[in-house]
């Protein structure tokens, strides 16, 4: 990834929002530099940037690349996350914004950044998951009931990965039940003897 993502990411880890400096590169970068992380940029708080019109489909890459600078604005990296309704609501709304977007691009970025987390599942982590799962299954029913989340599936029956419980409780509140009905066995062995196990058994049911 170039200089500007990289900068922005060691920023957003560091200091937790991006420097005018960074901020001033991204909006005389390149316009090949800037595809698919305008409305990004936007939401970490650098000047908005249209993107071009009529483009093809943004890469998968670079645009759960994207989501992913904005989940560490909100230290999703971490077991106390902080966010409010409206904020994951624009998050939500800029992570759609390029072309080619998916819901399935918010659950992969999501997916990626738990693990950096402390082991284990705590509060903050759960409600924010359960939040994301309204936002992407119940809010965009026809669009979520549209795309694939197989990749997801076989991740975490993929013996070479086991899921954290922070993955397995994301699983739980965004798969579509006929994929999670066979990851049953992941899930609550990820999930075994935390306060969670229960709930996440009534949820599979």
């Amino acid at each position: 990834m170039n200089t500007i993502i990289t900068s922005a990411e060691r920023e957003l880890r560091t200091i937790g929002t991006l420097s005018d400096t960074t901020c001033r590169s991204f909006m005389t970068a390149d316009e090949r530099i800037r595809r698919g992380f305008e409305a990004s940029f936007a939401f970490l708080g650098c000047p908005m940037i249209n993107a071009p019109s009529g483009e093809a489909p943004v890469p998968v890459v670079r645009r759960v690349t994207a989501i992913r600078l904005m989940m560490l604005r909100l230290g999703i990296h971490t077991s106390d996350p902080h966010w409010s309704s409206q904020v994951l609501e624009q998050l939500i709304e800029a992570a759609l914004q390029p072309s080619g977007a998916q819901l399935s691009d918010i659950v992969r970025a999501l997916f990626a950044l738990l693990p950096e987390a402390p082991p284990g599942l705590s509060d903050t982590q759960a409600n924010l998951i359960r939040e994301i799962g309204v936002h992407v299954v119940g809010r965009q029913r026809r669009r979520y009931a549209a795309e694939d989340f197989s990749w997801f599936a076989q991740l975490l029956i993929d013996l070479r990965s086991k899921p954290t419980a922070a993955q397995a409780y994301l699983a739980v509140y965004t798969l579509p039940p006929a994929l999670a009905s066979q990851c049953i066995a992941p899930i609550i062995q990820a999930l075994h003897l935390t306060r969670f196990e229960e709930e996440v058994k009534q949820q599979l049911e």
